[in-house]
């Protein structure tokens, strides 16, 4: 029926297209009404035909474009949007078009060119000022995207779309309080929205506002259940709050959605980590390795699970791992476990080198100097070391110290003064005898 349609629309218009330019009229809105009930193809093959016997009509141009862009073939549509500017490089329109397909090819400079050529002739098109506004946007241009948004935004406040904007123009160009107040206007008028309740959720999170980034997601999920980005937020508010069997369940949730990422797997396995629900731990922290073994913390988590397991040798590959991936943020920790892996394993040398560099990471961890400590005291043989690291301990930890570990600390300092005192008044008594019988004494 289309065929017929479409051929018997060629036929009267074409033929009436060589008799004067009134045909010209006739057949451009055949095309047009071709486009209007979609029957792209046909449009494209009529326009095609037609700019053959008429190739400066700008207007069959703009509708093989149009037709094209119905087919989903931007750059199609581009060689046609660029005739009909080049025929007629001020109709609103026709420039119009050529800077949205220019936008949707990610060519911004062309497309605000444009715009700004549109707006030029006709400063009250709202439509090429929004686009131009979207433009400087994609091209991280905050400030001059942000003055477009703020008054749009004032003669009309409730368009979601663009207070979006405006709150994440005002946020990238770190004014947090106003764009606070933009997300927090966004969720008041439509408590679903997903960016808005990202935003604030991040937002209370960097505030360690638990309970409100809570409330806001719960609302926010409440609409939009299955959401991906809130349900890892929802998590992630768990596990900062240390209610890790909650986040547990989420990210099984995840999981049940699809959701197989590392990151997913590894956050699971942290949790029933955490929980003690080891050997299911350890086979989401295997999965996770699995699908990415350059993921440090997933390697990381092994190492603590193995250590828990007391399967040293384990725990110090994966630790080792970890820690040739090298992740700043935790690679302190990363050396602290392996300390601890080494020392069960005997190898305190190798333990005392990765406590030092542990420590070398991150001073503030004072219970290391304990266990350095502790470390040299089962190991050295000049005791003077482990009491001069158990001294250590105590000056740097302070009234901070864990009770157990200062107890033991000032325990372990009486008896090494005593042993090194014992040993040097021994060799001291020694050394006399000898020269008792060096004089004949």
């Amino acid at each position: 029926m289309r065929q017929t349609v479409a051929t018997f629309l060629f036929i009267l218009c074409f033929l009436g297209v060589r008799q004067s330019r009134a045909g010209e009229t006739t057949l451009a809105d055949s095309i047009q009404f071709l486009i209007q009930q979609a029957q792209f193809s046909e449009a494209t093959r009529l326009a095609e035909q037609a700019l053959k016997e008429h190739p400066e009509e700008a207007r069959l141009f703009y509708l093989a474009g149009t037709a094209w862009q119905g087919l989903f073939n931007p750059l199609k549509a581009l060689t046609y949007f660029q005739g009909a500017e080049r025929l007629a490089p001020y109709n609103p329109t026709y420039l119009f078009a050529l800077a949205r397909i220019y936008y949707q090819l990610s060519r911004y400079q062309d497309a605000e060119r444009l715009f700004k050529r549109i707006l030029a002739n006709q400063p009250d098109h709202q439509a090429a000022r929004l686009w131009l506004a979207d433009c400087q946007f994609s091209q991280q241009q905050y400030g001059a995207a942000l003055q477009i948004y703020r008054a749009i935004v004032q003669r009309d406040s409730l368009n979601l779309f663009v207070l979006q904007r405006t709150a994440t123009c005002l946020q990238r160009l770190g004014n947090a309080s106003e764009a606070l107040a933009f997300w927090q206007k966004l969720i008041e008028l439509d408590p679903g929205n997903i960016p808005s309740a990202q935003a604030l959720a991040k937002f209370y999170l960097s505030k360690n506002q638990l309970d409100s980034a809570r409330a806001i997601l719960t609302t926010a999920l409440s609409y939009n259940p299955h959401s991906s980005s809130l349900l890892k937020l929802r998590a992630r508010v768990a596990y900062r709050a240390g209610n890790y069997r909650q986040a547990a369940s989420v990210y099984r949730q995840l999981l049940a959605q699809g959701d197989s990422s590392s990151f997913v797997l590894r956050r699971l396995g942290s949790c029933l980590l955490y929980v003690d629900s080891l050997q299911a731990a350890e086979t989401f922290l295997m999965k996770a390795t699995a699908r990415d073994s350059t993921d440090a913390l997933s390697w990381f988590y092994l190492g603590l699970l193995y250590n828990e397991q007391e399967s040293y040798a384990k725990s110090a590959r994966a630790l080792e791992r970890a820690i040739q991936l090298s992740r700043p943020d935790f690679l302190a920790d990363a050396f602290a476990q392996l300390a601890t892996a080494y020392q069960a394993l005997g190898k305190h040398s190798q333990a005392i080198q990765a406590f030092k560099q542990a420590l070398k990471l991150d001073s503030t961890q004072t219970a290391l100097w304990f266990y350095l400590a502790s470390t040299y005291d089962a190991y050295y043989a000049d005791r003077r070391v482990p009491l001069f690291y158990y001294r250590k301990f105590l000056e740097v930890a302070g009234n901070s110290a864990d009770p157990a570990l200062n107890e033991y600390a000032r325990f372990r300092i009486e008896k090494l003064v005593e042993e090194i005192h014992f040993h040097q008044h021994g060799q001291t008594s020694t050394v006399n005898r000898q020269n008792q019988i060096d004089q004949g004494g």
